[in-house]
């Protein structure tokens, strides 16, 4: 199986930095991860060459749509680099890997054929959808996905598609697909893990996982 991983990163270093230091001790189960950065300005730029140090691909892109936007991008193949994927990861900067083997779950879900998507978080706010935070498809899904906007490119875009649209979101339709959405676990115990829970601090148990308790 062919695996893509995206990371969204705006311009927050420390986040990629947390990044590539747990990818480097993750079992990447042959998986390619590719850095979207989102940004406005091009200006003087360490996370280019973070990711280039580490042999990680990095791509520029102009914030249109935000992360919604380089999902909608991935999917439809529309990146400056196309690349022939069977599974997405598709994550935002402030979501990390918990587990140096966090990527086994979400594949051996969605290897499942009646799953159709697997993710870190399933929301209950406006109406139950997946937060696009974290989560996994096939090429098969994404593919059957339709954009009600195309080009995504301002928030409410993005609300409509994550949890605003009611029939359109991208839970409804995979549900419609007779096919089922998991939350892989509790977020107290999820192998990925948004930073911006702030009720929640998991950072000593990252910092364990990924060897950095002397820090």
């Amino acid at each position: 199986m062919r695996i893509l991983i995206v990371v969204c990163i705006y311009d927050r270093l420390e986040n990629l930095k947390k990044w590539v230091h747990s990818w480097n001790l993750c079992d990447k189960m042959g998986a390619k991860l590719v850095i979207v950065h989102n940004v406005d300005k091009f200006k003087s730029n360490p996370f280019a060459k973070i990711c280039k140090t580490h042999g990680i691909t990095y791509i520029r892109r102009h914030n249109i749509g935000y992360e919604t936007g380089i999902i909608q991008d991935v999917f439809l193949n529309r990146l400056p680099v196309r690349y022939n994927w069977d599974a997405l990861l598709f994550c935002t900067d402030d979501t990390i890997p918990m587990r140096k083997n966090f990527l086994s779950y979400y594949i051996n879900e969605i290897s499942k054929p009646d799953v159709g998507a697997a993710c870190m978080e399933v929301s209950g706010v406006w109406t139950p959808h997946i937060r696009t935070t974290g989560f996994c498809v096939t090429r098969e899904v994404a593919n059957k996905i339709h954009w009600i906007h195309d080009p995504v490119s301002t928030k409410e875009h993005c609300y409509f598609f994550e949890h605003q649209g009611f029939e359109d979101t991208i839970m409804s339709q995979v549900l419609k697909m007779d096919k089922r959405v998991i939350q892989l676990s509790s977020i107290k115990e999820s192998v990925l893990w948004d930073t911006d829970h702030t009720a929640l601090d998991r950072m000593d148990e990252w910092r364990k996982e990924f060897n950095l308790m002397s820090e």
